[in-house]
């Protein structure tokens, strides 16, 4: 499956659910917006996909406050 003119964009985005998800979708060539809470954790997954030269890009957001997310996708969104 071809996903190069997607972006996903995926919350969870350090823990093993939404690396691996975002894995499969860097491997199949869509952009990527990771988000996660944790940048430390954020940070090991953004280098893990750079093997595949897909547009990759780390977000840290707190899923339960909405200010956090509605600044995520209006950056992702530009």
């Amino acid at each position: 499956m071809n996903f190069k003119d997607k972006v996903v964009f995926i919350t969870g985005g350090a823990g093993y659910i939404g690396g691996d998800t975002a894995y499969a979708f860097a491997k199949n060539g869509a952009k990527i917006a990771l988000c996660d809470i944790n940048m430390d954790a954020l940070n090991k997954q953004l280098e893990r996909l750079k093997e595949f030269n897909v547009q990759v890009k780390g977000y840290v957001i707190d899923v339960t406050d909405s200010n956090s997310v509605n600044s995520v996708v209006d950056e992702v969104i530009k």
